[in-house]
C-alpha cells in the first residue's frame, strides 16, 4: 500500500515530533516479560471470560502510523476489549464506536472514557455475528482478534481511502 511505504518514509519525522503520550508504553507485559494475548476460543473467537485484562496503551500499529490518522472522521474499534484504541482515537478527535463481547470490558472502557471526558458509542457484541455498515468507517482497528472470514466485511466497511490497523499474532 501506498500510504504505508510513505508512512515509513514519513517515520523520522514522526520521531522527530515525538509520539503521543498513549503510546509510550508500547504493549501489555506479564511478570516474565512477554507479551500478554487474549484467550482466544476455538476457531480463534474471543469468548467472553470471568478476568479481563485492563489494556492501558494503544497498538503498536496504531500508534507507529497515527500520523496518518484523520483529524475527523468516524473510526471502529472491532473486538475493543477495554478500549485503548477507541480512547486514543476518540482523543485524536474521531467519533468512536468501540465492539467487544464482553459486558464487563466494555463496562471498563465507558468508565474510562467518562473518566477522561470523551464520548464513545460502546456496545457488547459478537463482533463475528455483527453486520458492520458498509463504507460507514474512516478508520478501524482491531487488535488481537483473528476472524479472517471478517475480512472482507472489515474491508467492506472502510470508506474510500480509509484505513485499518490491523494487529494480531504472528
Amino acid at each position: 500500500d501506498a500510504r504505508a511505504r510513505d508512512g515509513d518514509r514519513r517515520g523520522h519525522r514522526r520521531d522527530q515530533r515525538g509520539q503521543d503520550d498513549a503510546c509510550r508504553a508500547a504493549v501489555d507485559r506479564n511478570e516474565s516479560g512477554e507479551e500478554r494475548r487474549d484467550e482466544r476460543g476455538r476457531g480463534g473467537r474471543r469468548q467472553p471470560r470471568e478476568e479481563v485484562r485492563e489494556q492501558t496503551e494503544p497498538a503498536g500499529v496504531l500508534c507507529d502510523y497515527s500520523h496518518l490518522l484523520p483529524r475527523k472522521g468516524q473510526a471502529l474499534d472491532l473486538a475493543c476489549g477495554t478500549g485503548a484504541n477507541a480512547l486514543f482515537l476518540a482523543r485524536r478527535g474521531l467519533k468512536t464506536t468501540a465492539w467487544d463481547i464482553s459486558a464487563e470490558a466494555i463496562s471498563i472502557l465507558r468508565t474510562r472514557a467518562t473518566e477522561n471526558n470523551l464520548v464513545l458509542e460502546c456496545r457488547v457484541c459478537d463482533v463475528a455475528d455483527t453486520i458492520i455498515p458498509a463504507q460507514n468507517f474512516d478508520v478501524i482497528t482491531v487488535s488481537y482478534f483473528l476472524e479472517r472470514a471478517l475480512f472482507p466485511t472489515i474491508i467492506n466497511a472502510l470508506k474510500i481511502n480509509g484505513l485499518l490497523f490491523y494487529q494480531t499474532w504472528t
